[in-house]
């Protein structure tokens, strides 16, 4: 949340974006749970991935949220089909042609291009600056398995995709489940399970 905040061109972005609980990240509390008595353990209580999530408080035919559910299309090496096999569709409830039209061309413009093509062009697909931040927080917070599996996209006029941190389960050096962490020699991008897979 602070990140998003304080970007410098926080005020030019698309309205939703003053509307997002935890500038569009997970967000939650820790709770003990209990089943009929005997402790469970503790668990965290989050919000969803939902379209007020990311600010987006009716329907519209350019709203989209995106998960990345693999490290294949996850990581722009294949075109999605958006079944929840390579990417999940958050919000809303129906898939619209134009909206998986306009992600493919994203991803085939990251495939397909490099140099000052990719540098010119980004922009036309993705906020630049979400795709800066979410990188430095990614490794910054060592982010294990977001750098393909678990980033959210969102686009508000069907045409440009922003960056959003979410899942984060894997943070800090910390297995999603809690037993162990990675060691201090842990080297990003290499051994970030988008690099092994």
């Amino acid at each position: 949340n602070d990140v998003v905040k304080a970007r410098t061109d926080y005020n030019s972005l698309p309205l939703e974006y003053n509307d997002m609980p935890n500038g569009g990240a997970i967000d939650g509390f820790p709770i003990k749970l209990y089943m009929n008595g005997v402790y469970q353990g503790l668990y965290t209580w989050n919000i969803g991935k939902e379209g007020w999530t990311y600010g987006m408080k009716s329907e519209k035919d350019t709203y989209a949220v995106l998960c990345g559910e693999n490290y294949v299309s996850g990581c722009f090496r294949a075109t999605a089909k958006i079944d929840e096999t390579d990417w999940s569709l958050e919000y809303p409830e129906t898939l619209q042609n134009s909206i998986k039209t306009s992600w493919n061309n994203a991803i085939s413009f990251v495939m397909n291009n490099s140099g000052n093509t990719f540098k010119n062009g980004l922009s036309t697909y993705f906020d630049v600056n979400s795709l800066i931040d979410y990188y430095i927080f990614a490794y910054f917070s060592c982010g294990l398995d977001s750098m393909g599996k678990n980033q959210i996209y969102t686009t508000y006029n069907g045409t440009k995709w922003y960056a959003h941190m979410y899942d984060m389960d894997s943070t800090w050096g910390l297995y999603w489940d809690g037993t162990s962490f990675v060691s201090s020699s842990y080297r990003c991008q290499e051994d970030y399970e988008s690099g092994k897979n």
